[in-house]
């Protein structure tokens, strides 16, 4: 049988990750108007930064099953016996 176990994001956490998604949408947003060179760059970086952010928020958990201990945080993940 497995246990999980969905890790809790106090709420200061959750308010400055959702202001950083939101300030690299709005430098996205910006380059984009502005036809600032590198927009292109601006928008893929800020995209995958605010992805891999919202990535970790919603997906980090810890199961144990068969006497190991399985982490998941957003891309990462270990196990510890």
């Amino acid at each position: 049988m497995t246990q999980v176990f969905r890790s809790k994001v106090d709420a200061w956490l959750m308010a400055i990750m959702l202001a950083a998604v939101a300030l690299i949408a709005v430098s996205i947003v910006s380059a984009w108007q502005d036809a600032r060179p590198g927009a292109v760059a601006v928008s893929v970086v800020g995209a995958v930064a605010a992805g891999l952010v919202l990535w970790v928020l919603g997906a980090t958990d810890y199961r144990v099953a068969d006497g190991v201990l399985r982490i998941r945080s957003g891309p990462l993940r270990w196990r510890e016996p």
